[in-house]
């Protein structure tokens, strides 16, 4: 039987996060280039209408075990499509669901494959267990930072390629320098340790001794809503709070801004595709190594900030790091495409 998918997505995607809709629509497009058209991706999601909408492919409920299989079974290959989806964090039911999936596809004759991942924290053994349960069955494994190398390597497991973020493959028109707004755009997300807390005690500070203006740009309702929370009961002062939807949306708002301080890893990917000052307030490790990679500044409650808490207009990576980039994404993906093509299974 031939099969009319040649690649199923599954990701935390149709749940209005930003940064995991970028990593879908980054994807989508890396496979394109990768000679696999829009007519023969499928995408598990919480949204498949909007999924479809927005991206052109097939989509099937994640939630519905039989719309589940029943998309694995039509696929060639399921690609645990980028994200810090295999985590214990916030809660060991996000290693389930992807070990679960994979489980399925391996029922349905379906390939699996993991791509631009995060992995880890792993903070149980039973976490650990279980992404290894989903990890090891895939072909090949191509993880988005150097602690998630170490992460992989130490749940045992062989061969995994390490590449940039899919997300730094997309493009976005970069700012004009020298913009001087007096504007700072701030993104956070819920988050129980001190990271969060201490940035929103530093940014008051900064606000009183510095007299920026404050603008919250959300990537998810959960970040609007604990924005909204830092203002009305922490003193966060904030103008205003943009619920950001779209690539577009972040480069409106931030054509209106000198920088931004961010939690999001993608808010910092944004930052950095639009030629943005940022800083980072690291409460992952994801984040840390990004920062890292890309010489953002980063914000702990040791460092504090005792003026301009981001890197001066002018020292942002340059096209040039860009297109490097973007040519080691095209590199990895094709990498795996031409091992799956060479597993029996690709054919069937």
């Amino acid at each position: 039987m031939t099969r009319p998918l040649d690649v199923v997505l599954c990701g935390y995607y149709g749940f209005g996060n930003l940064g995991d809709e970028l990593l879908a629509r980054a994807l989508v497009e890396l496979l394109e280039e990768g000679g696999i058209p829009r007519s023969r991706v499928g995408i598990l999601s919480a949204d498949p209408a909007g999924t479809r909408r927005a991206l052109g492919t097939e989509s099937a409920d994640r939630w519905s075990l039989p719309g589940v299989a029943r998309m694995l079974g039509r696929s060639r290959t399921l690609l645990l499509g980028g994200g810090g989806l295999l985590q214990d964090a916030t809660s060991l039911r996000s290693c389930v669901y992807y070990w679960g999936v994979v489980q399925t596809a391996r029922c349905r004759g379906c390939i699996p494959w993991a791509f631009g991942q995060s992995v880890g924290p792993l903070g149980s053994p039973l976490a650990r267990r279980v992404a290894r349960g989903a990890l090891a069955p895939c072909v090949v494994r191509v993880v988005r930072d150097r602690p998630s190398l170490e992460a992989v390597r130490g749940l045992g497991l062989g061969e995994t390629e390490l590449a940039p973020d899919p997300v730094l493959g997309l493009s976005l028109p970069r700012l004009a320098p020298g913009r001087g707004t007096g504007r700072l755009g701030v993104n956070l997300r819920p988050w129980k340790g001190e990271a969060r807390e201490g940035a929103i005690r530093a940014l008051r500070e900064l606000a009183e001794r510095a007299g920026w203006t404050f603008v919250g740009l959300a990537l998810a309702e959960e970040d609007r809503l604990c924005l909204a929370e830092a203002r009305d009961r922490q003193g966060l002062p904030l103008e205003e709070i943009r619920l950001l939807d779209s690539p577009e949306s972040f480069s409106a708002a931030a054509a209106e801004m000198d920088g931004l301080v961010a939690m999001r890893l993608h808010a910092l990917v944004l930052s950095v595709l639009a030629g943005l000052p940022a800083a980072a307030v690291p409460y992952d490790p994801k984040v840390t190594a990004f920062s890292e990679e890309w010489g953002l500044p980063t914000w702990t409650p040791r460092s504090g900030w005792s003026a301009v808490p981001f890197s001066q207009p002018g020292s942002e990576p340059s096209r040039e790091r860009l297109e490097e980039t973007r040519g080691l994404l095209r590199a990895a993906l094709t990498r795996c495409l031409e091992r799956l093509r060479g597993t029996g299974g690709w054919g069937a």
